[in-house]
């Protein structure tokens, strides 16, 4: 319970006294509940729920978050994942609520309210924690693995209650992971302690533990050293948080029985597992399948279960449901008693706090008579250390187990109804034996038998390894040194080190070679040696990566090499031409003489090694751009791979088509000055390749230099790009290349590459622009 003064615990009982609640979020710097300023909600809206378990009944371990529900009025703000600070404000008091984070805002119709609904920090737990579990270093406390967990997730913990009693237990890896709850990893924490986790109105992690019905209890100082005492004294009463008067209440409902206390604790890893048990008695509660107690030895789950049993046991209670005026200050795990002819004390296993001036509050607690308790719940991990016993017993079966799961070994004997089983299974080799009415089975990877094996009296196994049998049958494999048969040889498969002497062998059905030496075969492999076939016309010889055929004169016809290169001396297509030809290259005398390359009567396809399809058609004598690639659309040579001249008997033609023009014009000022200045610096001029190549015999060129062009545009304020004659091209290299192995551009992306800028002119476009200044 809070630990507030009498005088608010008055005033809350009170039912008239005026309340308000102050909402602010932090990260918005924005108060949208301000009283007497902007007081947004709704009256009647408010609504808190507080849980200690997710069910009916008493599960220990559970950590629930809560739930705040209320509308807001004209708040235009986007509060959705943010967190906010919410108090109630009473006669100069204020109560703190705690700390919660807007999950869902739904508008109403009318768009002026939204309907709130939102978590504490619990939620936080609801995450993969694989990772995190993977990451720690192992062996470490239970108390270190609790706070390292709750860091991963951005929770604060409440250190007031502990020490908790199992946590110094040494906690290994148990369990392999990819993906793991972080919800599965807090509750095994909380449950191995026999405490529940809970937020308090602080927003930090805390360990709610149930105050027993009797025996010590120390709650001034708890908890203390000598906590929990022998489960003989009862000598300790129930303490009572707050009392519920029959005019604080408007209903109250209780079962006809009492909750039993728990008398015997079982932590088990799974229904028939003997585990360890602490207590006696019928009533059992269960810690089944915690991965935090895997591979523990009977001694350590005993001690444990004896540090948990303390925590859980003397308590028995009332089930109940009580509708009251609001309490703000009671919390989850508190002892209430109500007051009538015969006083009922009860847990408050869940409440449900609503309204904002007269608040009421309905305390529940549920549960069973006695313990019954679903172990459906699955983390889906992998138990990786560990052993368990189990044993058996029914008019069926009689079965003992044992499996140890660090040596990854398991061991079982079952006597069932005619039938017994023996079997010993470690990381999958199985050995077993079956014994039955009409069998005995025996199965494993090596059986060793001593002295002599008979089998009906037509088959023995001597000493000395050697058999004797009256007849034989292999359907499966056949391994010798030698063979000598006379007739045909019929096997699933054989191995033979020597040699095979004999008439026609087949295998399966798939691969034979008759007694004239012919094989045949669906299908084969061969990884060393040459294959070679000779006909009446020559021979084809396959040798490794690559294939030779010869013609009956002993000539070279053929050959495939290891990278894909084919020479051969003519290479025919079904249609009539051929779709590549030297990986690509451009048609030349090289590959047209002789009928090597023979243009198809319509059109030549080439595609590319990168970057989609290029494509030429030849109809007549017409050679142009394939009309799927579109008009004007594909240029000739680039600027990093120029060709070297162009011969045509005629001009080359440019479209000039006034229709496909628009916003023509005379030269301006400055541009006349331009083509002035550019006219003035025509020159005679030798290209550096040209002189490299030839030395003096280099010819003369007429023309200007692109880099003076361009100044002439920039000292008259013009920029030389926006004029079509001026061209600046840009592309990378590596290793002097401007394409890889693959023909495919170097882009700046890659490693090593480096960026060349050539600049160049459009003569047929200069020469009408100075022309145009005259």
């Amino acid at each position: 319970m809070l630990n507030v003064s009498p005088e608010l615990k008055t005033l809350y009982k009170t039912v008239k006294t005026p309340k308000c609640y102050s909402i602010y979020f932090p990260s918005l710097e924005l108060s949208v509940n301000e009283p007497g300023k902007n007081n947004k909600m709704v009256s009647k809206s408010f609504e808190l729920k507080e849980r200690l378990c997710s069910d009916d009944g008493l599960k220990y371990g559970e950590c629930v978050a809560s739930q705040i529900k209320f509308t807001l009025a004209d708040v235009a703000a986007d509060i959705k994942n943010h967190e906010f600070v919410i108090d109630q404000k009473i006669s100069g008091f204020d109560v703190h609520f705690g700390i919660y984070k807007v999950e869902s805002v739904e508008k109403q119709n009318n768009l002026r309210f939204k309907d709130i609904v939102a978590y504490d920090r619990m939620k936080n737990i609801e995450v993969d924690a694989a990772e995190w579990y993977n990451g720690l270093t192992f062996p470490l406390t239970l108390s270190e693995f609790r706070a390292s967990f709750l860091s991963f997730v951005g929770l604060e913990q409440d250190i007031s209650k502990l020490p908790l009693p199992n946590d110094g237990m040494t906690v290994e890896k148990t369990i392999s992971v990819s993906q793991l709850a972080g919800r599965a990893v807090i509750e095994a924490c909380e449950e191995v302690n026999g405490c529940f986790g809970h937020i308090d109105r602080e927003g930090k992690f805390t360990h709610i533990i149930l105050a027993p019905g009797y025996g010590d209890y120390p709650t001034d100082d708890y908890p203390t050293d000598d906590y929990p005492v022998s489960e003989a004294d009862t000598s300790y009463t129930m303490p009572t948080d707050e009392t519920i008067t029959a005019g604080m209440r408007e209903s109250i409902k209780f079962e006809e029985y009492t909750v039993k206390e728990i008398t015997k604790l079982i932590i088990r890893q799974d229904d028939d597992d003997i585990g360890a048990i602490v207590g006696e008695g019928s009533n059992s509660y269960i810690i089944q399948d915690n991965f935090l107690v895997y591979g523990k030895s009977a001694a350590e789950l005993e001690t444990i279960a004896t540090n948990i049993f303390g925590y859980i046991a003397k308590r028995p209670y009332r089930p109940y449901e009580s509708s009251n005026i609001g309490l703000p200050y009671v919390e989850i795990g508190d002892m209430l008693e109500f007051e009538q002819n015969d006083p009922v004390k009860g847990y408050v296993f869940g409440r449900t706090l609503t309204g904002i001036h007269g608040l009421r509050d309905i305390f529940t607690a549920a549960g069973p008579e006695e313990q019954t308790q679903n172990f459906g719940l699955n983390y889906e991990i992998q138990q990786i250390k560990g052993r368990t016993a189990r044993i058996v017993k029914t008019v069926d079966e009689v079965s003992v187990s044992l499996s140890d799961l660090e040596e990854n070994v398991d061991t079982s004997f079952n006597i069932m109804h005619g039938e017994i089983q023996l079997k010993v299974d470690k990381a999958g080799v199985i050995a077993a034996i079956n014994v039955s009415p009409e069998n005995i089975k025996i199965a494993a990877r090596n059986i060793q038998l001593e002295g002599i094996v008979t089998a009906n009296n037509y088959f023995k196994i001597l000493p000395d390894g050697s058999m004797e049998a009256v007849n034989g049958k292999f359907s499966g494999q056949l391994v010798a040194a030698t063979g000598t048969f006379s007739g045909n040889l019929s096997a699933a498969g054989g191995t033979f080190s020597g040699a095979i002497i004999g008439g026609s062998i087949s295998i399966g059905g798939r691969f034979s070679v008759n007694s004239n030496g012919y094989l045949t075969a669906s299908g084969a492999t061969f990884t060393d040696g040459k294959i070679t076939s000779n006909g009446p016309s020559g021979r084809l010889e396959m040798d490794g990566a690559y294939i030779n055929g010869y013609n009956s004169s002993g000539g070279l016809i053929l050959f495939i090499g290891a990278s894909g290169t084919v020479s051969a001396v003519a290479l025919y297509a079904p249609d009539g031409y051929l779709t590549r030809v030297n990986g690509g290259t451009p048609i030349t005398s090289l590959n047209y003489d002789n009928n090597t390359y023979v243009f198809p009567p319509k059109t030549h396809t080439h595609t590319s090694l990168y970057d989609g399809v290029a494509k030429v058609t030849a109809y007549g004598p017409n050679f142009r751009p394939h009309s799927d690639s579109g008009d004007n659309s594909i240029s000739c040579g680039s600027p990093s791979y120029r060709w070297t001249q162009v011969f045509a008997a005629t001009p080359v033609i440019s479209t000039s088509d006034a229709t496909l023009k628009q916003q023509g014009r005379s030269l301006s000022d400055a541009e006349r000055r331009v083509a002035q200045k550019i006219k003035a610096n025509i020159k005679l001029f030798k290209f550096n390749d040209a002189v490299e190549a030839k030395g003096d015999d280099a010819r003369w060129h007429t023309g200007v230099y692109a880099q003076e062009v361009k100044g002439y545009f920039e000292e008259e304020g013009l920029d030389p790009y926006h004029y079509a004659l001026f061209c600046s091209d840009t592309w990378y290299e590596k290793d002097g290349n401007a394409v890889d192995e693959n023909e495919k551009p170097y882009t700046i992306e890659e490693e090593g590459v480096i960026e060349v800028t050539q600049l160049g002119l459009r003569y047929a476009e200069l020469w009408g622009f100075v022309i145009a200044s005259l």
